[in-house]
């Protein structure tokens, strides 16, 4: 079975817990893809930041089967903007990060882009 790598979409705070709870999870979290044109920051956590969401290399970022993308954005309008560009650049949807140690329950009906701590 080959291992899921993730590309995350944005800087913030949402991020570093994202590539917390993947590196728990054993995913390769291969980098970020930033949504703010004028953002100074680079990494996170030892993630690079790749590329802007806009631009034509986001695309080929994500491309490839063992490849997802998790919107790390913790405002909501700003996230459902940065998932609407995604569906047009991905044929997938969001992946979910679970942490491992997070009790959820078996009747939870839970769908994608999900963000479940501890």
């Amino acid at each position: 079975m080959s291992q899921t790598h993730i590309v995350l979409v944005g800087t913030d705070i949402t991020a570093r817990t994202a590539i917390d709870i993947f590196a728990a999870l054993d995913q390769v979290v291969l980098g970020i893809l930033e949504t703010k044109e004028d953002s100074e920051v680079r990494e996170i956590n030892d993630v690079s930041v790749f590329a802007q969401l806009e631009s034509e290399d986001s695309a080929a970022v994500i491309a490839g089967d063992s490849v997802q993308y998790f919107i790390s954005i913790g405002d909501n309008q700003s996230r459902k903007e940065a998932y609407q560009i995604m569906a047009g650049k991905a044929s997938k949807p969001a992946a979910s990060a679970t942490h491992p140690m997070a009790v959820v329950s078996p009747y939870a009906k839970l769908g994608f882009g999900n963000l479940i701590n501890a």
